[in-house]
Formats: structure tokens, C-alpha cells, sequence
């Protein structure tokens, strides 16, 4: 099925994020998040001072559920938009629902100039994030995946800060007790133009790494 740029038909994508409208539904889809989450896990955040909320970031974090798009995005005090692999937007139906709370369609092997429009365009929105997730797929493991270059690529392309995430789920000993869900935001940081993306993603991945519970790939932690 080729991907549509329009939402239930009718909506502009390029329009729709970052947009009043886009606000809304992510206000409406943050508020049921955060309902549900806290009503069923115990939930621990933590900012890093040098987080602002009021400026735009390309957030990396890593990967573990399909419920990580939206514990994150309802935790950052702020709108935020994420970038989806194509396979999640085959359904037509799925498609229109992650697009109307700012999943961003990207071709990781095939970027076109439209998705990197679009995503330059949310970044220029005053608070708005990018949510990428840096291993490009779920680990399944005690140990993280290997660090895509995609979310570094987008903080260059932006030209603003990339921050490391992580995210922790802990099952309690007592097994009628609820999951814990541990989200630690890291510090905001810059790197050159002339920086190797591949060397500025294994250190955003080892940042990750101290923020969560998961270790790093057995070569990466290699001397």
C-alpha cells in the first residue's frame, strides 16, 4: 500500500503537525495516556536540569514496548512528534490514528525531502520535540540494540540539541504488584557538523545506557 500524505482522506500531514489542531489531539492522547499508565504502573520520572521544556530537542531513546511512543511523549512536559517506520503505516486505519497524534512517516532507506521538511518544519514550532528511537527497533534482550544513525542525522538536519532518554520497565517480586516504568531524560547536548554520525551515536547510546537498566551491545562495550 503506497503512503498517503493525507489523514482520513482529507488532512495535510505537512500542515496537521505541529499545527493548533495537532496540539489538541496530542493534549486529548497525552491526557488518556496518563490516565491509564499511572492507573496501572508506578511511574518515576526524571528531568535533567539542563532540560527545557520550552525548547525544541530530537530526543533519542531507546527501545523496548510498543507502549515507548506513548509513556514518553505524555512524560516531557511538552508536544512532541515521532518518528514511525514505514511498516506501522501498511493499515490505513492505524495509519490515520498514529498520524493524528504526530507520528512522522520515515523511509529509513529511502528518506525523501518531503519527511525532512516536515520535520524540520516541527522543530522550527516553539516547544515542540522529536521523539527517534535510536536502535531503530525494539530490543528484546537485557542488552540494548545497535545505535542507528537516524536520530543524530535529524539533530544535525535541525541544527538542534539531541537528548538521551532512557526507559526502564521493572517487574516487582510480588507479582500481584504493579509494573514499574523508570524515565530518566539525560542533558541536552550539541556536537560538530564535522563529527563522525556513527561515533555520535555510540556515545549517545552509552548516555542511554547510564539512564537505564539495560546495558550496552557486548561490542560496544568493548575497549
Amino acid at each position: 500500500m503506497a503512503h498517503s500524505d493525507k489523514i482520513l482522506g482529507f488532512i495535510d500531514k505537512n500542515k496537521f503537525y505541529g499545527s493548533a489542531p495537532a496540539l489538541i489531539m496530542f493534549s486529548i492522547a497525552k491526557f488518556l495516556c496518563l490516565v491509564y499508565f499511572y492507573a496501572t504502573h508506578d511511574i518515576e520520572v526524571e528531568y535533567s536540569k539542563n532540560f527545557d521544556p520550552n525548547k525544541s530537542y530530537v530526543c533519542a531513546a531507546n527501545h523496548k514496548s510498543m507502549f515507548d511512543p506513548p509513556i514518553i511523549g505524555s512524560l516531557l512536559n511538552s508536544p512532541s512528534a515521532f518518528i514511525a517506520k514505514k511498516e506501522l503505516f501498511t493499515n490505513k486505519f492505524f495509519a490515520d490514528l498514529i498520524s493524528l497524534c504526530s507520528a512522522i512517516y520515515l523511509d529509513r532507506d529511502k528518506p525523501g525531502s518531503s519527511s525532512k521538511k516536515t520535520i524540520i518544519n516541527i522543530q522550527k514550532k516553539d516547544n515542540w520535540k522529536l521523539l527517534v528511537f535510536i536502535e531503530g527497533t525494539r530490543s528484546k534482550t537485557d542488552e540494548l540494540g545497535k545505535a542507528q544513525t537516524g536520530a543524530a542525522f535529524l539533530a544535525r538536519l535541525c541544527k538542534t540539541p539531541l537528548v538521551p532518554i532512557g526507559i526502564s520497565y521493572r517487574n516487582k517480586k510480588n507479582p500481584n504488584s504493579r509494573k514499574k516504568i523508570i524515565v530518566k531524560v539525560g542533558d541536552p547536548y550539541y556536537f560538530s557538523k564535522t563529527d563522525d554520525l556513527n561515533d555520535v551515536s555510540e556515545e549517545c547510546l552509552k548516555r542511554i545506557s547510564q539512564l537505564c537498566d539495560y546495558k550496552l551491545p557486548s561490542k560496544v562495550n568493548e575497549p
